[in-house]
């Protein structure tokens, strides 16, 4: 039979803690910035002229928010704010209108920047 002590347990468990708050804090930058270029694209694809509202154009208010972040995991919605409420019918369409999608071809067309740009992020903030 072998025993073994472990000394130092808290320390060991605070350095811990302190990597997972580096880590998520780390995630949910990296998450950010890779939704910031699709919501870059969306923006310029969104409709302007037609759809102004006291609270601006679609286009000014698409926003990045961080939805759910553990030490993990972070998710985030790129989308219109509740202003603009009515980009959610300019996306998908409605039974009376046909679809302008902005932020499904912003997605597909800036993906693999996202990726590239949370990658770089990932590795800036936990080297």
């Amino acid at each position: 039979m072998i025993t073994a002590t472990l000394h130092g347990e808290e320390l060991l468990r605070a350095r811990i803690r302190m990597l997972q708050a580096k880590v998520k804090s780390a995630l949910e930058e990296a998450t950010t910035a890779g939704a910031e270029v699709v919501r870059d694209e969306a923006r310029t694809l969104a409709p302007r002229r037609a759809y102004e509202t006291d609270a601006g154009h679609l286009a000014d208010n698409i926003l990045v928010q961080v939805v759910k972040s553990t030490p993990t995991t972070c998710k985030v919605r790129v989308g219109p704010g509740k202003a603009h409420f009515y980009g959610r019918f300019l996306e998908t369409g409605t039974i009376k209108m046909a679809a302008r999608p902005f932020l499904r071809p912003a997605l597909d067309s800036k993906v693999d920047e996202a990726i590239k740009t949370m990658a770089h992020v990932l590795k800036r903030e936990l080297t």
